[in-house]
């Protein structure tokens, strides 16, 4: 069986967040994640769908690797998942074929259960469906005795058909037959692959519907990071500290915590897990780490609390207070700089969001006691002034500072001295 993953999105709904297939949990790109996950199943033949923006990086990830991988660019980003298994026509061929999204992160054991469903029946294609109680802007699926009736494409709040959405996990056993019925396929939306199935449903293609209860984290949403960033680490909790770490005598560390080698952890640092420090990170003298995940040759200053917030590699803070934020890499804080994180009238700020901070693209500077608002979202190759109050999103490539004037004048009242 052939797998052919889906990595050619833009994550337009994620800016400034960069390419989600790219983000590192745990020091991997999410993409490898995705790949190890159905290596494990004894899948080991892939084909990789990018586009021209991150073609490159995907290349690099997989520069070396034991499995047999076929980079292949989709050339109409605006067909989504239509365009990208057009794109792999040819890679694809005959062979039965699981398509599957680099977004949905699952248990691995519903990659062992679609691999044993079809090997023990034996079924034309097989969808995953999972049951939601609450509305996703992605396909929900319709079934009857097991087998799919109808899909329908992001149908909007309180349009829902059903509450079983679809999970990118779709096996076709003669994929070439698909193909042909989605290269006819028309429509005026973005719902060109799910059109195309249900012709081919009416076309007698027999789909079967296999349910799925376990664990499931998409990344929709730039605060989705924070959530997959935590399902990644209860995969590995066991890892504890490497022994190349140095953690200082009177540093506090609880909880289900990893920290890489060459980590350093000064006097008096506290670190409550669940908390990842990637490799050659710093964490200085009564700096407290929570719920949070740090890249690699990081520094996380004197005096500075992280809580549940992502940060990503090469980045710095200097006595500052980061709460449930995701900041990209190469970004850097001044001194006293603070992220907001709660609206002063408690009220959400993001949908399901009472508490959200600041959400950050890459390559920022940040100057000394800047303030952001809640749910302030920075662009990529931004620097921002000192003593700026940010209320409001910053696009990308701007230099920001707040013009105000300097007044000195004689002190007509002298100062008392102290008895």
């Amino acid at each position: 069986m052939k797998v052919l993953v889906l990595a050619a999105g833009r994550s337009k709904r994620l800016h400034p967040v960069g390419d989600k297939n790219l983000l590192k949990f745990n020091g991997k790109p999410l993409i490898q994640w995705r790949i190890e996950s159905l290596a494990k199943a004894g899948l080991t033949e892939f084909i990789i769908v990018g586009g021209e923006h991150n073609m490159l990086h995907l290349e690099k990830v997989f520069f070396e690797t034991p499995y047999e991988i076929q980079l292949v660019e989709q050339e109409n980003l605006d067909e989504g998942m239509a365009g990208a298994v057009k794109s792999a026509a040819e890679a694809i061929g005959t062979n039965p074929l699981l398509i599957v999204s680099g977004n949905d992160s699952v248990d691995q054991g519903l990659i062992h259960d679609i691999v044993d469903t079809v090997s023990k029946d034996d079924p034309e294609a097989l969808f995953v469906g999972k049951k939601v109680d609450q509305y996703f802007p992605g396909g929900y699926i319709e079934e009857q005795n097991g087998y799919m009736t109808n899909i329908i494409e992001k149908p909007g709040e309180g349009n829902e058909p059903s509450d079983m959405i679809n999970l990118v996990y779709h096996y076709y056993k003669q994929p070439e037959l698909f193909v042909e019925v989605l290269q006819k396929t028309k429509s005026s939306s973005d719902d060109i692959y799910e059109v195309a199935v249900l012709e081919s449903i009416k076309e007698g293609l027999k789909i079967k519907v296999l349910p799925y209860n376990g664990r499931w984290q998409a990344i929709k949403h730039p605060w989705h990071v924070i959530d997959t960033a935590r399902f990644y680490h209860s995969l590995e909790r066991a890892k504890g500290i490497s022994s190349k770490a140095k953690i200082h005598r009177s540093a506090t560390i609880t909880g289900e915590v990893i920290i890489e080698e060459g980590v350093t952890v000064h006097p008096n640092a506290v670190i409550q897990g669940p908390a990842y420090i990637g490799k050659d990170s710093v964490v200085a003298v009564n700096a407290f780490i929570r719920d949070s995940y740090i890249g690699k040759n990081c520094v996380i200053g004197f005096g500075t609390e992280v809580a549940r917030s992502y940060i990503g590699d090469n980045s710095w803070t200097h006595n500052n207070y980061i709460g449930d934020s995701i900041i990209g890499t190469n970004v850097s804080f001044g001194a006293g700089t603070k992220t907001g994180n709660l609206r002063l009238d408690e009220q959400e700020i993001q949908p399901g969001r009472l508490k959200l901070g600041l959400i950050t693209g890459n390559d920022i500077r940040v100057g000394i006691n800047t303030s952001f608002m809640p749910g302030i979202k920075v662009g990529n190759n931004c620097m921002l002034g000192a003593g700026i109050v940010v209320a409001e999103d910053i696009p990308d490539n701007s230099f920001v500072k707040y013009k105000t004037k300097l007044t000195i004048k004689e002190n007509s009242k002298p100062i008392n001295p102290r008895n």
